[in-house]
């Protein structure tokens, strides 16, 4: 990075359908952080033509074990606008938070109902950049 780079303040990028959040993403330092995110994926959720809202977290610094009730409220808030919610996150992340619930939340196996998994899990050196 240059000497006179400006760091980004950013904490959210919406592509589309896409919320992604990037590594200034903290809800345990920033109390706004969580409603804001709800408040993006609930616009998401009732303006996109896509069937599914997806969350990117793949390149967030920080990823507590607080976001799981994050997570399923975001469920809840895709799921009432007749949506379903797709988390993108590293495998490392998902292995981590594994034991603390989430895969009795979220799934990433096929769902009967052809739609797209739960998750997907990208590796943790390459994360897929939205289209």
């Amino acid at each position: 990075m240059a000497k006179d780079a400006k760091v980004s303040m950013e904490r959210f990028q919406v592509y589309e359908n896409v919320l992604k959040l990037t590594p200034r993403f903290d809800p345990r330092y920033q109390s706004r952080a969580a409603t804001e995110m709800m408040t993006i994926i609930s616009s998401l959720a009732a303006e996109s033509a896509e069937p599914e809202v997806v969350l990117d977290i793949s390149d967030a610094n920080a990823l507590p074990s607080m976001m799981i009730g994050m997570l399923c409220e975001a469920r809840t808030l895709t799921d009432k606008a007749g949506k379903k919610l797709k988390i993108r996150l590293k495998t490392a992340t998902y292995n981590r938070l594994q034991s603390l619930g989430l895969a009795g939340v979220f799934s990433s196996a096929p769902r009967a109902d052809g739609m797209s998994d739960d998750l997907e899990l990208v590796p943790d050196a390459t994360v897929p950049e939205p289209d």
